[in-house]
C-alpha cells in the first residue's frame, strides 16, 4: 500500500522533475510495443512447431554402443484360441496385438483427409494430444522376396491416397520405388562416417569434416546439421523403409546394418522404437516362386541358353539345412537371429517375461518380453496363409492395421481396409506362373535346331520388375497360340517329368518344419499343419514342381510348323 501510495504521488505532484517520469513512462510504453509483436511471433511458432512434431521425443542421452546388446520386447505369438484386440487400449498404444474377447470390435480411427495435402496440417492441429501420444518409430520391412513386397511398395509409394493417409499420421514412406531412397542411403552413410570416427561431407559439399575426438553430443549435433541437414523432412517424422534387399544374402542385415539403424535412429535422433517386419510365406509355395523370380533374371530375357528346370533348382535348397536360397535369406537367417541371441539381449532386461500373448489373426511368432522400456519391436505378415476377409483384404492392410496397428497408422489402416476399391485390392504385382519357362525352353530348342533363325526382342513395360523387363517375342506368341488359339496349358497339356512321391514328402516334411519354426502356434490351428498338407498337395497335382520333357516333345518333329500343328495341338500326354 505504501509503494502505491507513493507512485501515485510522484505521477501527481506537479514540480520540474514532473516532465521526466512521464517521459519515463512512455519509454516503457514504447519498448513494451516493439516486444509485444515478437512475442506473439515466437508463440506462434513454438505452437506451430508442437502441433507438427509434437509426437516427436527427443533424447540426447547415448544408449548402447554399437558392439553392446540391445533391448528386445513386445514380441508376439499366434494362436487360433484367441482373437485380435482392435479396440483396446493396449493394443492401440504398441500397435502390435493382445488378445481380447471383444471379438467383434472394429479398429478405431480418426478423421481421415483424403482431399489435399494440406490435410495432415489439419489433422495434426485438430488432433494435437493424440500427435503427442505418438511414439516416433522407424519400421523397416525386409521381406523376403516373392512376399508381396512390391504390393506393399508399389500401395506406400505410388498411391496418393495412401501418402496422404501417411501424412496424416506423421509418417513418411522412403523405401523401394519411393524419390527418397538415395537421400535417405546418403544420410546413413554420412551418419556412420561420424558414429566411427572417420570424416563426412560437411553439408554435402565438396569439403569434409574431421569429427574425431567429438563428443556424443557433438556427433549428435553433426548428424543432425551436417548429414542430415538437407533432407530434414527424413527425420522429422516417423518412417517406413521397405526393401527385399535387407534380405539378400550378400548383406549382413543382421550384424552390420541393423546396428547402425538403431544407433543412428535410438541414439543419435531419438526415435522411440525400430520395427522389424518379416513376412511369411509356405516354404513350398515360396521357393517355387522364388524360382520363377530367379528364371525371370537369368535366362528368360535371352534364347542363348535353357533355363535351369525348377526341380533341378529347388532340389539343392531342399537339401540344405537353411531355408533361403543362394541369392536370398529367408526369415531362419533374416528375423530369427534378432530371437537367438535374446538372452544376451535380456541382459538389459530388468522386467520378467510376461506370459505369451496369442491372435488367430496376428500369427506372429515370438515371446513378448512386456518391458516397457522396449526399443525394439519385430512382426510377422501372413497374409498368404490368412482368409481373405475384411481385415485381412491386402497385405499392405495387414502391415499397417495389424503389425503398425492403429495407434501409429490409423488412417493408412483405415484408407487400406475400408475406402480401396475391390478393383485395386485385387491388383496382385508379379503374378504368373513357371509355365513361361517351358515356352521359353521350346524356342531356345527350336532356335538351337535352326527352326528359328533369330529371336525377336521387345521390352515388356507392364512388367514392375526392377530386375529384366526384356522379352522374347517368339515366346509370348508360343504361350498365346498354345493357351488361346489351342485352349491347352502348360501345366496339363505337355509332355512332364515330375519328382518322385518320396521326394515331395521330404520337400514337405521341411515346410512343416520351417513352419514350426517362424509359426509354432499357427502351426497348431486349424489353418495350420492339416491346411499346409492339403495346399502343398493342391500344388503338386497342379505339377508345380514338374518341368519340360524337351525330347518328347520333339520327337518324330522335323521343323516349326510340325511341332506347332502336330506335337503341340496334342492334349493328353
Amino acid at each position: 500500500m505504501l509503494r502505491h501510495h507513493n507512485l501515485k504521488r510522484r505521477i501527481s505532484v506537479k514540480n520540474s522533475n514532473n516532465t521526466k517520469v512521464f517521459r519515463k513512462r512512455n519509454r516503457i510504453s514504447y519498448v513494451g510495443l516493439l516486444v509485444l509483436p515478437l512475442v506473439i511471433l515466437c508463440y506462434w511458432e513454438i505452437s506451430k512447431f508442437h502441433h507438427y512434431f509434437g509426437y516427436a521425443v527427443t533424447r540426447t542421452t547415448a544408449l548402447a554402443p554399437l558392439q553392446n546388446p540391445f533391448v528386445i520386447n513386445d514380441i508376439i505369438t499366434a494362436d487360433s484360441s484367441t482373437s485380435i484386440n482392435r479396440a483396446s487400449p493396449a493394443s492401440t498404444s504398441t500397435g502390435l496385438n493382445i488378445r481380447t474377447e471383444n471379438k467383434d470390435s472394429t479398429y478405431p480411427v480418426t478423421k481421415y483427409f483424403a482431399a489435399t495435402d494440406s490435410a495432415s496440417d489439419k489433422a495434426t492441429s485438430e488432433q494435437p494430444e493424440l500427435r503427442k501420444m505418438r511414439k516416433k518409430f522407424v519400421a523397416i520391412h525386409i521381406g523376403p522376396i516373392k512376399t508381396a513386397t512390391t504390393t506393399i511398395q508399389m500401395d506406400s509409394s505410388q498411391n496418393k491416397n495412401f501418402t496422404r493417409a501417411l501424412a496424416n499420421d506423421g509418417v513418411l514412406y522412403i523405401g523401394k520405388f519411393s524419390k527418397r531412397e538415395s537421400r535417405f542411403e546418403k544420410g546413413m552413410e554420412c551418419s556412420r562416417g561420424v558414429i566411427t570416427g572417420g570424416e563426412v561431407p560437411e553439408n554435402h559439399s565438396t569439403g569434409t569434416i574431421s569429427i574425431s575426438g567429438l563428443t556424443f553430443k557433438q556427433k549428435q549435433d553433426v548428424i543432425k546439421k551436417e548429414c542430415w541437414g538437407s533432407h530434414q523432412e527424413l527425420i522429422q517424422r516417423s518412417l517406413i523403409f521397405s526393401s527385399e534387399f535387407y534380405s539378400v544374402a550378400k548383406y549382413d542385415f543382421v550384424g552390420d546394418l541393423f546396428p547402425l539403424y538403431q544407433q543412428v535412429f535410438i541414439d543419435y535422433l531419438g526415435y522411440d522404437e525400430i520395427i522389424i517386419i518379416g513376412a511369411y510365406r509356405r516354404y513350398g509355395e515360396w521357393l517355387s516362386s522364388a524360382y520363377k523370380q530367379r528364371a525371370k533374371q537369368t535366362c528368360l530375357h535371352q534364347a542363348k541358353r535353357s533355363c535351369l528346370n525348377v526341380w533341378e533348382y529347388m532340389n539343392k535348397f531342399i537339401e540344405s539345412s537353411q531355408y533361403g536360397t543362394s541369392f536370398c535369406y529367408n526369415l531362419d537367417r533374416s528375423l530369427l537371429p534378432f530371437i537367438r541371441d535374446e538372452q544376451k539381449f535380456a541382459k538389459t532386461v530388468t522386467a520378467t517375461a510376461a506370459s505369451i500373448e496369442t491372435s488367430s489373426a496376428t500369427n506372429t511368432t515370438f515371446q513378448d518380453v512386456n518391458h516397457k522400456g522396449s526399443k525394439i519391436k519385430f512382426d510377422i505378415l501372413n497374409y498368404f496363409q490368412l482368409p481373405r476377409e475384411k481385415h485381412y483384404n491386402s497385405i499392405t492392410t495387414e502391415l499397417y492395421c495389424k503389425s503398425l496397428g492403429t495407434g501409429r497408422t490409423e488412417n493408412a489402416c483405415r484408407y487400406s481396409r475400408d475406402e480401396r476399391s475391390n478393383e485395386e485390392i485385387n491388383t496382385i504385382k508379379n503374378k504368373g506362373s513357371n509355365d513361361i519357362v517351358k515356352y521359353h525352353d521350346i524356342v531356345v530348342e527350336a532356335k538351337n535346331r535352326g527352326w528359328i533363325k533369330k529371336p525377336t526382342y521387345f521390352t515388356d513395360e507392364g512388367v514392375e520388375e526392377t530386375t529384366h523387363n526384356r522379352r522374347i517375342k517368339e515366346v509370348v506368341t508360343l504361350e498365346e497360340y498354345h493357351t488361346k488359339e489351342l485352349g491347352l496349358a502348360g501345366a496339363t497339356n505337355l509332355p512332364l517329368l515330375c519328382p518322385s512321391q518320396s521326394q515331395l514328402q521330404i520337400f514337405l516334411d521341411k515346410s512343416l518344419r520351417f513352419e514350426e519354426l517362424i509359426m509354432p502356434s499357427f502351426s497348431l490351428t486349424a489353418l495350420g499343419k492339416e491346411e499346409h498338407i492339403r495346399s502343398f498337395w493342391e500344388l503338386a497335382n497342379k505339377k508345380e514342381f514338374c518341368w519340360l520333357d524337351i525330347e518328347r516333345l520333339f520327337q518324330n518333329a522335323s521343323s516349326w510348323e510340325d511341332l506347332l500343328h502336330k506335337r503341340l495341338v496334342i492334349d493328353k500326354w
